[in-house]
């Protein structure tokens, strides 16, 4: 994945991240780790690093909250 593709999920997990908070899946507090980072999807100037790690914090963080949120996320619809 290049860097521009790399900004462009770190902006769209941003935008899901807003989505849980505006209907309480995810509390502010959550986030946490990933202000910490200090690192912004408009920060196009920072570290390819930066945002690889940004990016894989948010996804973890996310998929936690929403995975606490459906406690049956495993079964999964036979065919």
């Amino acid at each position: 994945m290049n860097k521009t593709e790399l900004l462009h999920l770190h902006s769209l997990l941003v935008t899901v991240a807003d989505d849980l908070r505006d209907d309480g899946t995810l509390a502010l507090a959550d986030l946490e780790p990933y202000f910490e980072l200090e690192i912004t999807p408009v920060a196009v100037q920072g570290a390819r690093a930066d945002h690889e790690r940004a990016v894989w914090l948010l996804a973890t963080i996310l998929s936690d909250a929403v995975s606490e949120q459906s406690p049956n996320h495993a079964e999964l619809p036979s065919d």
